[in-house]
Protein backbone atom coordinates (compact mmCIF):
# COMPACT_ATOMS: atom_id res chain seq x y z
CA UNK A 1 0.00 0.00 0.00
CA UNK A 2 2.13 2.89 -0.93
CA UNK A 3 1.13 6.27 -0.23
CA UNK A 4 -0.92 7.82 -3.09
CA UNK A 5 -1.95 4.49 -4.50
CA UNK A 6 -6.03 2.94 -4.08
CA UNK A 7 -4.34 0.73 -2.16
CA UNK A 8 -3.26 2.85 0.59
CA UNK A 9 -6.15 5.08 0.20
CA UNK A 10 -8.80 1.97 0.86
CA UNK A 11 -6.73 1.05 3.90
CA UNK A 12 -7.16 4.29 5.24
CA UNK A 13 -10.82 4.11 4.92
CA UNK A 14 -10.85 1.15 6.62
CA UNK A 15 -9.11 2.13 9.35
CA UNK A 16 -11.23 5.03 9.62
CA UNK A 17 -14.22 2.94 9.60
CA UNK A 18 -12.13 0.72 12.88
CA UNK A 19 -11.93 3.79 14.52
CA UNK A 20 -15.14 4.73 14.69
CA UNK A 21 -16.09 1.52 16.36
CA UNK A 22 -13.95 2.69 19.09
CA UNK A 23 -13.37 6.61 19.54
CA UNK A 24 -16.02 9.19 19.60
CA UNK A 25 -14.14 11.35 17.04
CA UNK A 26 -12.44 10.44 14.14
CA UNK A 27 -11.21 12.34 11.04
CA UNK A 28 -9.77 11.52 7.80
CA UNK A 29 -7.27 14.58 6.55
CA UNK A 30 -6.11 14.06 3.03
CA UNK A 31 -3.86 15.92 1.80
CA UNK A 32 -1.24 16.78 -1.63
CA UNK A 33 2.16 15.29 -1.73
CA UNK A 34 4.42 14.27 -4.43
CA UNK A 35 3.92 10.10 -5.49
CA UNK A 36 6.23 8.02 -6.72
CA UNK A 37 5.71 4.87 -8.67
CA UNK A 38 7.93 2.08 -10.98
CA UNK A 39 6.58 2.41 -14.38
CA UNK A 40 8.44 -1.09 -15.72
CA UNK A 41 9.73 -4.18 -14.28
CA UNK A 42 13.08 -3.20 -12.74
CA UNK A 43 15.99 -5.43 -14.16
CA UNK A 44 19.14 -6.13 -13.34
CA UNK A 45 21.56 -8.15 -15.40
CA UNK A 46 25.29 -9.16 -14.74
CA UNK A 47 26.90 -10.80 -17.65
CA UNK A 48 24.02 -13.42 -19.09
CA UNK A 49 22.63 -13.81 -15.79
CA UNK A 50 19.21 -12.04 -14.49
CA UNK A 51 19.51 -11.10 -10.75
CA UNK A 52 16.49 -9.89 -8.59
CA UNK A 53 16.90 -6.46 -7.98
CA UNK A 54 14.18 -3.44 -6.89
CA UNK A 55 15.04 0.52 -6.82
CA UNK A 56 14.94 2.20 -3.69
CA UNK A 57 11.45 3.71 -2.62
CA UNK A 58 11.31 7.42 -3.79
CA UNK A 59 14.54 7.42 -5.46
CA UNK A 60 15.84 8.28 -9.18
CA UNK A 61 15.29 5.54 -11.56
CA UNK A 62 17.11 5.23 -14.70
CA UNK A 63 16.55 6.57 -18.47
CA UNK A 64 13.90 4.29 -20.04
CA UNK A 65 17.06 2.63 -22.31
CA UNK A 66 18.39 1.50 -18.84
CA UNK A 67 22.52 1.67 -18.01
CA UNK A 68 25.37 -0.33 -18.88
CA UNK A 69 28.91 -0.18 -16.96
CA UNK A 70 30.84 -2.60 -14.97
CA UNK A 71 31.03 -3.84 -11.02
CA UNK A 72 33.12 -1.77 -8.65
CA UNK A 73 33.38 -2.93 -5.18
CA UNK A 74 33.46 0.45 -2.75
CA UNK A 75 32.12 -0.57 0.37
CA UNK A 76 28.99 -2.28 -0.98
CA UNK A 77 28.74 -2.30 -4.80
CA UNK A 78 28.66 0.48 -7.51
CA UNK A 79 27.72 0.05 -11.54
CA UNK A 80 30.62 2.12 -13.11
CA UNK A 81 30.41 3.60 -16.63
CA UNK A 82 33.15 3.00 -19.23
CA UNK A 83 35.82 4.01 -19.98
CA UNK A 84 34.92 7.63 -17.51
CA UNK A 85 34.67 5.17 -14.51
CA UNK A 86 31.49 7.73 -13.48
CA UNK A 87 29.16 6.47 -10.93
CA UNK A 88 25.71 5.38 -12.70
CA UNK A 89 24.08 3.58 -10.06
CA UNK A 90 25.04 1.56 -6.36
CA UNK A 91 23.51 -1.78 -5.28
CA UNK A 92 22.94 -2.65 -1.25
CA UNK A 93 22.93 -6.38 -0.64
CA UNK A 94 19.96 -6.83 1.52
CA UNK A 95 20.22 -9.03 4.67
CA UNK A 96 17.58 -11.44 2.99
CA UNK A 97 17.30 -14.21 0.25
CA UNK A 98 14.80 -11.92 -1.60
CA UNK A 99 15.68 -8.70 -2.44
CA UNK A 100 13.70 -6.09 -0.44
CA UNK A 101 13.43 -2.29 -1.21
CA UNK A 102 15.24 -0.22 0.68
CA UNK A 103 14.62 3.67 1.61
CA UNK A 104 16.36 6.16 -1.09
CA UNK A 105 18.50 8.84 1.66
CA UNK A 106 20.85 9.58 -0.89
CA UNK A 107 20.99 13.30 -1.91
CA UNK A 108 23.41 12.88 -5.03
CA UNK A 109 20.54 11.89 -7.51
CA UNK A 110 22.38 8.19 -8.00
CA UNK A 111 20.18 5.26 -8.05
CA UNK A 112 20.29 2.51 -5.47
CA UNK A 113 19.39 -0.79 -5.87
CA UNK A 114 18.98 -3.83 -3.69
CA UNK A 115 19.50 -7.38 -4.21
CA UNK A 116 19.55 -10.34 -2.19
CA UNK A 117 22.60 -11.65 -0.12
CA UNK A 118 22.57 -14.70 -1.90
CA UNK A 119 23.68 -12.45 -5.44
CA UNK A 120 27.06 -11.15 -3.85
CA UNK A 121 29.00 -13.82 -4.79
CA UNK A 122 28.10 -13.33 -8.04
CA UNK A 123 28.40 -9.50 -7.95
CA UNK A 124 32.41 -9.85 -6.40
CA UNK A 125 32.74 -11.82 -9.62
CA UNK A 126 31.86 -9.53 -11.74
CA UNK A 127 33.89 -7.34 -9.87
CA UNK A 128 36.64 -9.20 -10.44
CA UNK A 129 36.61 -10.31 -13.70
CA UNK A 130 34.73 -6.71 -15.31
CA UNK A 131 32.18 -8.50 -16.37
CA UNK A 132 29.12 -6.47 -18.02
CA UNK A 133 26.34 -5.03 -15.76
CA UNK A 134 22.64 -3.76 -17.32
CA UNK A 135 20.40 -2.20 -14.66
CA UNK A 136 16.63 -0.86 -15.55
CA UNK A 137 13.89 0.80 -13.70
CA UNK A 138 12.17 4.00 -15.04
CA UNK A 139 10.10 5.64 -12.41
CA UNK A 140 7.96 8.93 -12.48
CA UNK A 141 6.83 11.40 -10.08
CA UNK A 142 3.15 11.91 -9.55
CA UNK A 143 2.54 15.44 -8.65
CA UNK A 144 -0.32 16.63 -6.24
CA UNK A 145 -1.22 13.13 -5.45
CA UNK A 146 -3.45 12.48 -2.91
CA UNK A 147 -3.38 10.84 0.65
CA UNK A 148 -4.53 10.59 3.80
CA UNK A 149 -3.90 10.32 7.99
CA UNK A 150 -6.46 8.85 10.03
CA UNK A 151 -6.71 10.30 13.57
CA UNK A 152 -9.22 8.98 16.01
CA UNK A 153 -9.21 10.99 19.73
CA UNK A 154 -11.03 9.53 23.01
CA UNK A 155 -11.30 12.60 25.16
CA UNK A 156 -10.13 12.69 29.08
CA UNK A 157 -10.77 14.34 32.08
CA UNK A 158 -7.63 16.65 31.11
CA UNK A 159 -6.83 17.81 27.31
CA UNK A 160 -3.25 17.02 28.13
CA UNK A 161 -2.37 14.52 25.72
CA UNK A 162 -1.14 11.18 24.87
CA UNK A 163 -0.04 10.54 20.77
CA UNK A 164 -0.15 7.08 19.41
CA UNK A 165 1.45 7.01 16.09
CA UNK A 166 1.63 3.90 13.76
CA UNK A 167 2.32 4.53 9.70
CA UNK A 168 -0.58 3.01 7.45
CA UNK A 169 0.86 2.73 4.34
CA UNK A 170 3.65 0.40 3.13
CA UNK A 171 6.49 0.49 0.28
CA UNK A 172 5.96 -1.67 -2.55
CA UNK A 173 7.57 -5.54 -2.36
CA UNK A 174 8.58 -4.21 1.20
CA UNK A 175 7.50 -6.46 4.09
CA UNK A 176 4.11 -4.58 4.78
CA UNK A 177 3.20 -7.40 7.32
CA UNK A 178 5.94 -6.18 9.91
CA UNK A 179 6.52 -2.44 8.33
CA UNK A 180 4.10 -1.67 9.88
CA UNK A 181 0.35 -3.52 9.14
CA UNK A 182 0.73 -5.33 12.55
CA UNK A 183 1.71 -2.04 14.26
CA UNK A 184 -1.15 -0.34 13.18
CA UNK A 185 -3.27 -3.16 14.54
CA UNK A 186 -1.45 -3.26 17.69
CA UNK A 187 -2.88 0.54 18.02
CA UNK A 188 -6.41 -0.10 17.15
CA UNK A 189 -6.24 -3.11 19.80
CA UNK A 190 -5.56 -0.42 22.08
CA UNK A 191 -7.87 2.22 21.10
CA UNK A 192 -10.36 -0.79 21.24
CA UNK A 193 -9.19 -1.59 25.02
CA UNK A 194 -9.78 1.68 25.98
CA UNK A 195 -12.85 2.57 24.59
CA UNK A 196 -16.07 3.73 26.46
CA UNK A 197 -13.29 5.08 29.24
CA UNK A 198 -12.92 8.27 30.77
CA UNK A 199 -9.01 8.42 30.73
CA UNK A 200 -6.74 10.65 32.88
CA UNK A 201 -5.43 12.21 30.04
CA UNK A 202 -6.86 12.67 26.78
CA UNK A 203 -6.06 9.48 23.94
CA UNK A 204 -5.19 10.14 20.51
CA UNK A 205 -4.04 7.26 17.59
CA UNK A 206 -2.85 8.55 14.44
CA UNK A 207 -2.65 6.36 11.81
CA UNK A 208 0.10 8.04 9.70
CA UNK A 209 0.44 8.21 5.66
CA UNK A 210 4.10 8.65 3.60
CA UNK A 211 6.40 7.75 6.76
CA UNK A 212 8.20 6.00 4.02
CA UNK A 213 8.37 9.16 2.27
CA UNK A 214 10.33 10.84 4.71
CA UNK A 215 7.48 10.85 7.64
CA UNK A 216 5.40 13.15 5.78
CA UNK A 217 1.94 12.60 6.90
CA UNK A 218 3.32 12.67 10.71
CA UNK A 219 4.81 16.11 9.32
CA UNK A 220 1.34 17.50 8.34
CA UNK A 221 -0.62 16.56 11.16
CA UNK A 222 1.95 18.29 13.17
CA UNK A 223 1.71 21.46 11.25
CA UNK A 224 -2.04 21.25 11.51
CA UNK A 225 -1.94 20.72 15.45
CA UNK A 226 0.44 23.33 15.53
CA UNK A 227 -2.04 26.02 13.20
CA UNK A 228 -4.82 25.05 15.32
CA UNK A 229 -2.86 25.88 18.48
CA UNK A 230 -3.29 22.29 20.01
CA UNK A 231 0.42 20.82 19.35
CA UNK A 232 1.64 21.58 22.66
CA UNK A 233 -1.10 19.85 24.42
CA UNK A 234 0.92 16.58 23.49
CA UNK A 235 3.01 15.17 26.26
CA UNK A 236 3.50 11.92 25.33
CA UNK A 237 4.07 10.62 21.91
CA UNK A 238 4.48 6.88 21.35
CA UNK A 239 5.55 5.84 17.86
CA UNK A 240 5.14 2.21 17.11
CA UNK A 241 7.19 0.73 13.86
CA UNK A 242 7.77 -2.37 13.18
CA UNK A 243 7.11 -3.88 16.45
CA UNK A 244 7.02 -7.81 14.98
CA UNK A 245 10.46 -7.87 13.40
CA UNK A 246 11.31 -9.46 17.18
CA UNK A 247 12.08 -11.38 18.79
CA UNK A 248 13.60 -8.15 21.25
CA UNK A 249 12.02 -4.83 21.16
CA UNK A 250 13.94 -1.91 20.37
CA UNK A 251 12.73 0.90 22.27
CA UNK A 252 14.36 4.70 21.94
CA UNK A 253 13.01 7.34 24.10
CA UNK A 254 13.85 10.73 25.60
CA UNK A 255 11.91 9.75 29.20
CA UNK A 256 13.97 7.29 31.33
CA UNK A 257 10.53 6.93 33.35
CA UNK A 258 8.78 5.52 30.04
CA UNK A 259 11.66 3.22 29.74
CA UNK A 260 11.20 1.36 33.19
CA UNK A 261 7.77 1.53 32.93
CA UNK A 262 8.09 -0.50 29.73
CA UNK A 263 10.39 -2.98 30.67
CA UNK A 264 8.67 -3.35 34.37
CA UNK A 265 5.76 -4.79 32.10
CA UNK A 266 7.72 -6.84 29.85
CA UNK A 267 9.14 -8.40 33.19
CA UNK A 268 6.15 -8.64 34.86
CA UNK A 269 4.03 -10.53 31.29
CA UNK A 270 7.48 -12.90 31.87
CA UNK A 271 7.72 -12.06 28.10
CA UNK A 272 10.97 -14.17 27.12
CA UNK A 273 13.24 -11.71 25.00
CA UNK A 274 15.35 -9.03 26.12
CA UNK A 275 14.19 -5.83 25.10
CA UNK A 276 17.22 -3.07 24.02
CA UNK A 277 16.94 0.33 24.94
CA UNK A 278 18.60 3.72 23.10
CA UNK A 279 18.20 6.76 25.08
CA UNK A 280 18.51 10.24 23.38
CA UNK A 281 18.40 12.65 25.68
Amino acid sequence: RPACSKACEAGALAIKREMERALPSVALDTFPITGWELTAEPELRVGDTRIETYPAHSGPGTPEAGLRGVVRKAGNFEIVGQPEGRVLARIYPGPFGPAVTTRYRADDGIPLFSVGRQDVPLLERAARENLPVFVKAPVRRIPNCRTSNVAGTLPGVSTDEILYVAHAETVYNGPGASDNTASMIAMLMLAHAISGTRPERTFTFLASTAEEMGSLGAAHYAETRKANGTLSRIKVCVNLDSLTYGPNLHITTTDRELERMILDIHRDLEIRSEPKTFFHD
